[in-house]
C-alpha cells in the first residue's frame, strides 16, 4: 500500500512520502519496514492533512535532530514522534516558519547541525526553531536568477570542500540549473557565480576509495559529472578533454587619501597553487575597459602555495 510518491526520506523507523495526488499530505510507513504503509495500529503507517492555514502543498523534507523538517513554499513545519501516540505535527506560528518555505524540492539540504533551504527569497539556514537570512551578500545576484524556473534548484552539501553548493537558473542559462554559488561554512562567505556549459538536475556527495569526499552532479544532458576534482572543468572519466576555468576577481572602487593626485596600478600580487606545466593567463581591466594581457612573472611553479608579481601596465587613473 505504499503511495506513489514525489518526496520520501527516512525518519526514525519509519519511511515517510509525500504524493502528487495529495499535495498536503504526509504519508508514514509502518514501523521498520519502509515497504508498508497499511493503515491500522499505532506501529503500522498512517498520514496526516498539513498546513491547515494557508493549503499549500508540501514541497521538501529533511531530517534536523530529532525533528522531521516539513516545508511548503511559504512555511516549514516540524514533525516528531514515533508512534501515534506521540506524534506531534508543529505549524503555522507553532512551527519553524510561518513566512519563510522552500521553494524547490531538492532545494533542503542539511549540513552539520543545520538545514540550507532555497527560498523565493534567497537561501536561508534553518534550525528546528527558526530560520535566518543567509544571502544577503549575493541578493542582487540571487533577484537577477530565472524565478519562473528557480523550483528546480538543486543545493547539496559538499563535505570535502564544506562548503553549501546552491545550483540555479540565471536568467541567460535557458532555465537550466547552469549556475552554482558556493558558501564556505567555516569562512561564511559566498563564492560565484560558477557558470556551466549544462544544466543541473541532481547533486549528491561521493567517497571515492581513498575515503575523500567530493559532490556528483546529474546533468540534463544525461552526464554523470565529478564536480570538485581536476585542474580543469567537464574533463572525461578517463582525465581527458576537458576546458580552462576562467575566474573573475572584481576589486570595489580604490579611493586614495590625497583626491588631487592621480594614480594607477602598475603591478599585483597573486597567491596560487600553480602545478608544473600550467597554461595560466592573467588578464585585467580597469574603469570598465577592455580586458588586456598582463605580464605574469612565473619564477617557479610546483604546486605549493606562493605569491607570484603580475605586472597590468599601469592600469586604471583615479
Amino acid at each position: 500500500n505504499a503511495p506513489a510518491t514525489n518526496n520520501v526520506i527516512s525518519y526514525h523507523t519509519r519511511a515517510f512520502a509525500t504524493t502528487a495526488a495529495y499535495p498536503k499530505t504526509i504519508f508514514w510507513s509502518e514501523v521498520g519496514d519502509a515497504e508498508d504503509f497499511t493503515t491500522g495500529t499505532k506501529v503500522q503507517g498512517g498520514s496526516a492533512v498539513t498546513d491547515f492555514l494557508t493549503g499549500q502543498a508540501l514541497v521538501a523534507l529533511e531530517v534536523l535532530g530529532s525533528s522531521l523538517l516539513m516545508a511548503t513554499e511559504r512555511s516549514i513545519m516540524r514533525f516528531t514522534g514515533h508512534t501515534s501516540d506521540d506524534i506531534v505535527i508543529s505549524q503555522n506560528t507553532e512551527g519553524i516558519s510561518s513566512e519563510v518555505g522552500v521553494i524547490s524540492p531538492q532545494g533542503l539540504e542539511r549540513f552539520e547541525s543545520f538545514a540550507a533551504a532555497l527560498t523565493n527569497r534567497g537561501v536561508y539556514i534553518v534550525s528546528e526553531t527558526d530560520v535566518a537570512p543567509l544571502s544577503e551578500q549575493i541578493s542582487t545576484d540571487f533577484d537577477a536568477l530565472d524565478q519562473d524556473s528557480l523550483p528546480s534548484g538543486v543545493v547539496q552539501y559538499d563535505l570535502g570542500d564544506r562548503q553549501i553548493l546552491v545550483a540555479v537558473p540565471r536568467s541567460v542559462d535557458s532555465n537550466l540549473n547552469k549556475t552554482i554559488f558556493a558558501y564556505a561554512t567555516r569562512l561564511q562567505g559566498w563564492q560565484g557565480p560558477w557558470t556551466y556549459s549544462f544544466g543541473i538536475t541532481c547533486m549528491c556527495n561521493y567517497r571515492d576509495a581513498l575515503d575523500d569526499n567530493f559532490v556528483l552532479s546529474g546533468g540534463y544532458d544525461g552526464f554523470i559529472r565529478q564536480m570538485s576534482v581536476g585542474t580543469k572543468d567537464d574533463v572525461l572519466y578517463d582525465g581527458t578533454g576537458g576546458t580552462n576555468v576562467t575566474m573573475t576577481a572584481e576589486l570595489p572602487t580604490l579611493h586614495f587619501s590625497i583626491p588631487g593626485v592621480v594614480k594607477n596600478l602598475g603591478r599585483m600580487k597573486l597567491q596560487a597553487r600553480l602545478p608544473a606545466g600550467h597554461n595560466l593567463k592573467v588578464r585585467t581591466a580597469a574603469d570598465g575597459s577592455a580586458l588586456t594581457d598582463a605580464a605574469f612573472i612565473d619564477n617557479e611553479a610546483d604546486g605549493i602555495l606562493r605569491d607570484y608579481r603580475v605586472d597590468i601596465d599601469e592600469q586604471g587613473r583615479r
